[in-house]
């Protein structure tokens, strides 16, 4: 009968081939009997010596280094018939590493900390790796762990088996060298199960979901390489329209189109750092002028939502999701973001900023319609999040939303990202979200590695 406890691992030097178990798990190992311990996608096997002590699993030296475990801390520990199982092993993959031990990802250290910090919640073997240290010679990743030393928390680099789990963090960029596709296939071919393995590009998510029809009424009007006559029968349609690039991200490259009231048209964009309002004579002009020859096929053309506003100021929504330790989706975090003087989006780096989704309920909906508002916000996003994975190959755990709210606060959907930023839980009010958020990816671990269970015993 298998069980599942949280357990601190440790070495002992004056022995051989053994695991040392407490007597909790006397119901499941006899003295002597020969086991197989599994650590990430490493087995080794040691014979059962029953102690006293319930505090610790316990290693030989040898079976500690065959299993390449990297230090004593806190692991769950699952039983089965004739193995027994430490874990997860749950690796963050990313790029750009530095050769500096203190700060192993430059100024983006600090944003991977507060993810391998979680495991205090989530008992685990939790690290940061290139996909260049993966090595098919040792069947190993070499990577960095988070200990505690004389009171501090410093980064150390330990080798230790091919991970159960991996969470992609590679950026666009980054994704297409050979190297990151190697590693990342060595990984899925011994069996680690990689997630959000890839960047979304707008313009594919759309596509494959845009005939569902339980999130058709979520999503914009969109064309990809729109002609001239698709933007000015848009423009007719919904009198305000965006141009998108179709791999761009943090709002790089976004154009409002406006129908000027008398003749013409109105463009705002941000340009160098700058927000600018244009007035063409007419959207071939536009076209010319703005492009300069330059074809519009990786754009895509999108209807315009008249969005809440305060001030003249768009507001629009970042909405997280994570999947939980049953592989069940949950709305996991949600910020408002105001534009910034003249912006096209709510973008920090364009003017924007962060506020809590309550402070603008309540000044846009009555105490009733917020509530409302709330649950049909929640049930949307867990919709699209479900239609977006069932739509796409691999594993799906994590995803940020862009949703805006119209007048009547219907959500309408402009973006989904696997690898959602995190600036706006800035906010000290927003900080249980980005806790939550952080966590789910460890919880999420745990159900695709198998450590999952209604019951666990801390030891």
């Amino acid at each position: 009968m298998s069980a599942l406890y949280t357990v601190s691992i440790k070495a002992h030097k004056a022995s051989k081939n053994r695991i040392f178990l407490g007597p909790e798990f006397s119901s499941h190992y006899k003295r002597g009997e020969i086991i197989t311990v599994h650590y990430g996608l490493e087995q080794v096997q040691a014979i059962v010596t029953p102690i006293k002590n319930s505090e610790h699993v316990i290693f030989s030296k040898d079976v500690w280094d065959r299993l390449s475990l990297p230090f004593p801390h806190k692991l769950h520990v699952k039983t089965d018939h004739e193995k027994i199982s430490l874990g997860p092993l749950v690796g963050i993959m990313t790029t750009n590493f530095t050769p500096s031990s203190k700060a192993p990802l430059g100024p983006r250290t600090d944003f991977f900390k507060e993810y391998i910090v979680c495991q205090k919640y989530v008992p685990s073997s939790y690290f940061l790796f290139s996909p260049l240290d993966v090595s098919t010679v040792s069947n190993r990743v070499s990577g960095y762990f988070l200990i505690q030393n004389k009171g501090k928390k410093i980064w150390k680099k330990y080798s230790v088996p091919f991970p159960n789990v991996v969470y992609n963090r590679v950026f666009r960029r980054g994704e297409k060298m050979s190297v990151v596709k190697h590693g990342r296939a060595i990984l899925e071919n011994a069996g680690a199960k990689v997630f959000n393995p890839f960047t979304f590009n707008k313009w594919n998510i759309h596509e494959l979901i845009s005939t569902n029809p339980a999130v058709q009424e979520y999503l914009p009007e969109s064309i990809l390489d729109p002609s001239l006559q698709d933007l000015k029968r848009l423009l007719r349609k919904h009198k305000m329209i965006y141009l998108k690039p179709a791999e761009g991200y943090m709002g790089l490259g976004i154009i409002q189109i406006n129908k000027n009231p008398e003749k013409g048209i109105s463009c705002r964009f941000n340009r160098h750092g700058k927000n600018h309002l244009k007035p063409y004579p007419s959207m071939k002009l536009f076209i010319k002028q703005f492009f300069k020859g330059r074809s519009l096929k990786k754009y895509i053309a999108q209807q315009g939502i008249s969005l809440l506003q305060n001030a003249g100021r768009n507001i629009d929504f970042r909405v997280h999701v994570n999947k939980d330790e049953h592989g069940q989706w949950n709305m996991t975090g949600i910020a408002g973001k105001i534009s910034g003087k003249g912006s096209v989006t709510t973008h920090i780096r364009t003017g924007g900023h962060v506020l809590s989704f309550d402070s603008i309920m309540e000044k846009f909906f009555s105490k009733e319609t917020q509530n409302k508002i709330y649950q049909e916000l929640k049930q949307a996003v867990l919709t699209l999040a479900q239609v977006i994975e069932d739509s796409l190959p691999g594993y799906v755990g994590e995803i940020g939303f862009d949703i805006g709210l119209d007048a009547t606060g219907h959500p309408w959907m402009f973006e989904a990202n696997s690898q959602p930023g995190r600036h706006v839980f800035a906010l000290p009010e927003l900080k249980e979200w980005d806790v939550i958020t952080r966590r789910n990816i460890l919880d999420y671990s745990l159900f695709l590695s198998g450590f999952t269970k209604k019951e666990v015993h801390a030891s």
